[in-house]
């Protein structure tokens, strides 16, 4: 519980110290963060080229997107974690293109990735989750 109050407080300190930005665009990605989440859940495996580029600009920002986005219920279920995954992976494929300079620092995203992995009790599912994790790091580093 003491971990979910935590989350919460950093998702909460992300919004206040950028929420001036947010008056002059999306710079959480959530519009593109929705458009493939939802077709990636219907869809798995269909991509929206359009929207691979949008997301490698994105960066961390996505995870504060997922986390606006996405419910407790949903950040529980199997299909909804792999769906994360997927985003994360991609906002995070080619860091020269983020856009936002503090958006190349994962921070935001390890924090999320730690979280599934502690509450996620698929093995399967928890393996993929490190792996997205050691990919985050090893991307952010280059």
């Amino acid at each position: 519980m003491r971990i979910l109050a935590v989350f919460f407080f950093l998702l909460l300190a992300c919004s206040v110290s950028i929420g001036a930005e947010s008056q002059e665009g999306d710079h959480y990605c959530t519009r593109e963060v929705q458009i493939v989440l939802k077709r990636t859940l219907s869809h798995p495996g269909s991509w929206l080229s359009f929207t691979r580029k949008q997301l490698e600009r994105c960066g961390d920002a996505v995870s504060i997107a997922l986390l606006k986005i996405m419910d407790q219920d949903e950040l529980a279920k199997v299909e909804s974690v792999k769906a994360m995954l997927f985003i994360i992976r991609q906002a995070f494929e080619y860091p020269p293109a983020i856009s936002r300079e503090v958006d190349k620092k994962p921070n935001v995203t390890l924090f999320l990735l730690n979280h599934l992995h502690q509450d996620v009790s698929d093995a399967q599912v928890r393996s993929e989750i490190q792996q997205t994790i050691e990919f985050v790091k090893k991307k952010s580093s280059e």
